[in-house]
């Protein structure tokens, strides 16, 4: 018994196209048309193409089982092609005619009203021979949420007045032509199954109060959403405001650092280096809301306070500006005071003072009175007892060899006088349990003296490296110990625990590239 299959690719086109042996004036005595083949040719062309299905499938009456051996063979028929649906129904006809016994109909949800419209058009004879019909009267719509990772949300849609006024006329043509006790109908349509039984149409269930979850499991909802970021970092500048560092995006995906989300990767962000955004919605959508987001947002991430340019650009970058952007996340400009009580860890990122500048000769007045302000708020508004505050001063910043770090930091003492009056607003916060100074430069990171792999290789930059990064851990503890007192032990709290973040990781291989061209 033979099923058939319309395939989703296009049909034939014209079934009267001339014959090569008329094109090429021969004589001959081939058929003049495709249904003059024998009924044997026809089938086997059917099959062929994919049309036509060599298999069966058991249709069990009433009162049956298949053990019982007075099974009625059905063939399947499964309507696919909307083009040979609608404009080739001799073929249709063609393929029901040859079928011995009765057949199956199944209509699915993405061609049903175009399957309507066969039914009204089939004929009485195929009608009667019709043992099984199963139709899907509702819709479902994939949405492709993400290009890459292949992930499709369906949403159901029952059926419209216009579907419903077809279905009714096609059923009723079915049902007059087709003998009695003979036809099984097989219907999806959940509002109309639920009609027939009396049920009347199902009333959906109002929307769930979020707010009538506790707080704690409120709070873990929302941590599974994208108020936290991956590798739960978030930097801020004044020019981007709140980002994600994501990873430096290479043609070959290579240099991606780790745990980046991608799309390359099946993850859930694009390949920018920019790829992630602050979910909006749940700040705007109500004031309870907004708080409970911001609780989540501002707890279980980092907060990183840069002032770096996409391009690493150094030329503007001095301790001014860096001062100017730290006041201006703490004060009022970027984020509400009340938002600062939800902050666990805060790493400022300052560049070091340069005492020969002008510049900061002649304003560094103005820019210590904005800092000792935006200190003030902080102290005013912050967890303080809940808070890791980390102050990140760059001693260094460029892509030079590291000879060229030993020759700027042969004067650590004046680093140290440079970062006593950036410390000295810090000195008030008296509850503030951990405080961490570092001192760094590029590919450096202390405690530990962290090694990068270019300099390895030279014992002479190895020695440097460590032999400096004794001395600057040195003058951090004594930072440190000028902030919280001489009984102040940062490493005994955690400071040898805290990685480096992802932004200078960033940087370190952006130097790196940089060193080697």
């Amino acid at each position: 018994m033979a099923g058939t299959v319309f395939p989703s690719g296009p049909g034939p086109r014209d079934l009267k196209q001339p014959r090569i042996c008329d094109v090429l004036g021969w004589s001959c005595h081939h058929p003049k048309g495709f249904f003059d083949l024998p009924r044997q040719i026809r089938r086997k062309i059917y099959l062929e193409a994919g049309i036509l299905r060599d298999d069966e499938a058991r249709c069990v009456d009433d009162g049956a089982t298949s053990s019982e051996g007075n099974n009625q063979s059905c063939t399947p028929f499964q309507v696919h092609d909307r083009d040979l649906l609608t404009k080739h129904e001799t073929i249709v006809t063609d393929i029901m005619a040859q079928m011995r016994g009765g057949f199956c109909l199944a209509l699915h949800s993405h061609s049903i009203d175009h399957g309507l419209l066969f039914l009204l058009r089939l004929p009485a004879w195929v009608c009667s021979r019709l043992t099984d019909l199963t139709l899907t009267l509702h819709e479902q719509h994939h949405q492709r949420q993400y290009q890459y990772n292949g992930w499709y949300r369906i949403s159901e849609e029952s059926m419209s007045a216009s579907r419903l006024s077809v279905w009714k006329r096609a059923i009723r043509h079915i049902l007059c032509n087709s003998p009695a006790q003979t036809l099984r109908l097989h219907l999806f349509a959940r509002n109309l199954a639920q009609s027939i039984l009396g049920q009347g149409t199902p009333e959906h269930p109002p929307p769930f109060r979020f707010f009538n979850l506790p707080p704690e499991v409120r709070r873990k909802v929302l941590q599974f959403t994208d108020l936290v970021v991956p590798r739960k970092e978030v930097q801020w500048d004044s020019r981007h405001g709140f980002y994600v560092e994501g990873f430096r995006w290479t043609p070959d995906n290579e240099g991606c650092a780790v745990e980046a989300f991608c799309h390359n990767f099946s993850a859930s962000y694009s390949e920018h280096c920019l790829c992630w955004f602050p979910p909006r919605a749940l700040f705007i959508v109500s004031k309870a809301m907004a708080q409970e987001a911001a609780h989540v947002f501002y707890s279980c991430n980092r907060i990183i306070v840069v002032d770096r340019d996409d391009d690493n650009d150094t030329n503007n970058y001095d301790l001014l500006t860096g001062l100017v952007d730290a006041a201006m996340f703490i004060r009022k400009r970027s984020i509400h005071p009340e938002m600062l009580g939800h902050i666990r860890t805060l790493e400022i990122v300052l560049p070091t003072a340069q005492d020969s500048a002008d510049v900061w000769e002649s304003q560094a007045g103005q820019a210590l009175r904005g800092w000792q302000m935006a200190i003030d708020n902080l102290k005013r508004h912050a967890n303080l007892p809940a808070l890791t505050l980390v102050v990140l001063i760059d001693v260094w910043y460029c892509h030079w060899d590291v000879e060229h770090v030993e020759y700027f930091l042969q004067n650590a003492d004046d680093l140290y006088l440079a970062a006593l009056p950036i410390l000295e607003p810090f000195r008030q916060m008296r509850d503030l349990k951990r405080f961490f100074v570092r001192l760094e430069w590029s590919s450096h990171w202390s405690p530990g003296y962290l090694i990068p792999e270019d300099v390895a290789e030279d014992m002479t930059a190895v020695r440097l490296c460590r032999n400096w990064g004794r001395r600057l851990e040195r003058i951090e503890r004594t930072l440190e110990k000028f902030v919280k007192g001489d009984d102040y032990d940062s490493r005994a709290l955690g400071k040898r625990g805290c990685g480096p973040s992802l932004w200078m990781i960033e940087l370190w291989d952006y130097l790196t590239m940089k060193q080697r061209e």
